[in-house]
């Protein structure tokens, strides 16, 4: 049981973490186009993003938990 909880936990925190990844992958291909935003408020809007990153982890852990 131990294992099992372990396991969905690894996936929910691997889950997160691409999430995040993906983010930052983002920020940097377009911050030529950011123009005058400052480093502060790209900060803020990736804090902001992270409910979102754990709820969509939380969705994508839930589903294999459903269907096995």
């Amino acid at each position: 049981m131990l294992k099992f909880i372990y396991r969905y936990t690894f996936l929910y925190i691997s889950l997160i973490a691409i999430f995040i990844l993906q983010r930052i992958g983002f920020v940097c291909c377009y911050y030529s186009s950011l123009g005058d935003i400052s480093f502060s408020e790209i900060l803020s809007a990736m804090y902001a993003g992270l409910s979102l990153d754990a709820s969509m982890s939380g969705y994508l852990t839930v589903l294999p938990l459903l269907l096995g």
